[in-house]
């Protein structure tokens, strides 16, 4: 695990309720959802990061985030709110699955990849 002094950041990560429309297609009501506050270390991403996400065709804006956290419990539909951010309130989409890390086979920390949502 991340020591907790190295994770400064507060965020709040907002789990969506599941519904369907009238044709019966999945919709995400994050406004509905759960919310549940965890700490984490959000970070920009690298230029070599944004630089791999081009080459490999997907959009490699420089608004390109990271969240470190201890937290087990996300998933690709989740959110993730910022307050903290300089700039104000940012919100942010997990851009794919999140991916947990190792150390041998102990559990260290789980790494999400985010794309800004707005902010």
């Amino acid at each position: 695990m991340i020591p907790i002094s190295l994770l400064p950041h507060s965020v709040v990560k907002v789990r969506p309720v599941a519904g369907s429309d009238t044709y019966n297609d999945v919709t995400l009501d994050y406004d509905g959802g759960t919310r549940t506050t965890m700490v984490g270390r959000v970070i920009g991403r690298t230029t070599t990061e944004l630089r791999r996400a081009s080459d490999e065709g997907r959009d490699a804006d420089e608004q390109g985030w990271t969240l470190l956290t201890n937290e087990t419990d996300i998933v690709a539909t989740d959110r993730i709110e910022w307050a903290e951010h300089p700039a104000g309130m940012v919100t942010f989409e997990v851009d794919g699955p999140p991916l947990p890390k190792y150390e041998g086979s102990d559990y260290h920390h789980t790494r999400v990849i985010l794309r800004v949502l707005n902010g």
